[in-house]
């Protein structure tokens, strides 16, 4: 909440008279809000903003203890360089809450008219100038963070937990990402959560196969395992509460501007440095009719994350009871068919392949299986002799 200027008073004190006026871009409305049972008009403000004193004549020894502010801080007073019996000094509220500004005119030192006539601005008391509602942004520990998660993150797992503080306590803080300000790489992350606040990937993200795009702010190349997005914070007031009112005396409800924030998250995926292919289905395996000794075999290429498949491993044996042990087929490179040779006519056999990477080596397939052809019977060349 920030000090809200109520309409500018004259007070006489001895010769010398003085109005105070607030300026500056963090002002905003003026409106009413309910403190215990009594209504306030105050002016929301934003941040920092500017209080001038205007004599009527020139003086000098204003400081800073001549104002009291319990909730907020302010700079020196220091004469306007255009206007010398205006004086200037910046209010800096630091609870968000009613800012109430209060001069002090008989604190010491007095002032006096510069021109030496003796004159003195002399309050018979404490005079409350204005108050302003202090409406702070929601803010974020830091502006930006810069993470790293492995790939293959899956989609349920948090990136990070999103946490805006808000110190009007009665405010709701809510988090998004933006279609237009979410960052080159907003529509790859979403948030849930229970809480609505945990910052998620939309899909499972792959190293070898990166997705994130150019970004202009921050700047970043594209497709190279650094994902950028942008969260905003929002902070509204409850709608339609009691303790916000169009102005002091007119009890329609108040809404405050939603305040906003931001946190820019730098997100680098990381390889898995054993990320073998998986398993591929069971092959297929056919009996060569013309050839009693061989079965041809077939498979498709597996699911593979990691870097390109550089071979296949082929093993068979037969199926018994009882089984025969396993037998490397000698296969070498990323074709997916061989033949089998040398095999014995009708019998069964089964066959299994596994895929491998510059990383690792996948697990067998399931088992394919097929019998070889049998050999003809013997056939005389005559049935007599």
């Amino acid at each position: 909440m920030l000090p809200w200027l109520a309409p500018s008073t004259a007070h006489a004190a001895a010769d010398i008279t003085f109005t105070l006026s607030a300026s500056g871009a963090n002002l905003g409305d003026t409106f009413g809000y309910r403190v215990g049972g009594t209504v306030y008009s105050v002016r929301r403000g934003t941040g920092p903003f500017t209080l001038e004193t205007t004599f009527s004549e020139e003086v000098n020894g204003l400081v800073k203890n001549h104002f009291h502010i319990p909730q907020g801080t302010l700079t020196d007073p220091m004469k306007d360089s255009t206007d010398s019996k205006v004086w200037k000094t910046t209010v800096t509220p630091t609870s968000a809450d009613v800012v109430r500004i209060n001069t002090f005119f008989l604190s010491s030192p007095t002032i006096e008219a510069a021109d030496g006539s003796g004159d003195t601005v002399t309050n018979t008391g404490s005079v409350g100038v204005f108050s302003v509602y202090y409406d702070p942004a929601p803010t974020f520990s830091a502006a930006t963070q810069t993470l790293s998660r492995a790939e293959g993150t899956t989609t349920t797992t948090d990136i990070a937990t999103l946490a805006a503080t808000d110190g009007n306590t009665d405010h709701t803080v809510t988090y998004a990402i933006t279609a237009t300000g979410g960052g080159a790489d907003g529509a790859r992350f979403t948030i849930a959560g229970t809480g609505n606040d945990r910052l998620r990937f939309v899909a499972v993200p792959d190293y070898e196969n990166p997705t994130d795009a150019v970004s202009a702010t921050p700047v970043n190349a594209a497709g190279n395992n650094e994902y950028i997005v942008i969260v905003t914070a929002s902070s509204t007031s409850p709608s339609g509460s009691a303790n916000y009112q169009t102005s002091d005396t007119d009890t329609t409800p108040y809404t405050l501007p939603t305040q906003t924030a931001t946190q820019t998250f730098t997100i680098t995926v990381t390889d898995d440095p054993n990320e073998a292919p998986s398993a591929p289905a069971a092959p297929s395996v056919m009996a060569a009719t013309a050839t009693p000794t061989q079965l041809s075999v077939s498979w498709n290429a597996p699911t593979n994350t990691g870097p390109a498949i550089t071979d296949y491993d082929v093993q068979y044996r037969t199926t018994g009871p009882p089984a025969g042990m396993w037998q490397d087929a000698s296969f070498n490179g990323t074709g997916t068919s061989t033949t089998l040779t040398g095999l014995t006519a009708g019998t069964a056999y089964e066959v299994q392949v596994r895929a491998k990477n510059d990383e690792d080596t996948g697990t067998w397939s399931d088992s394919g299986t097929a019998t070889t052809a049998a050999n003809d019977p013997p056939v005389f060349s005559s049935s007599t002799t």
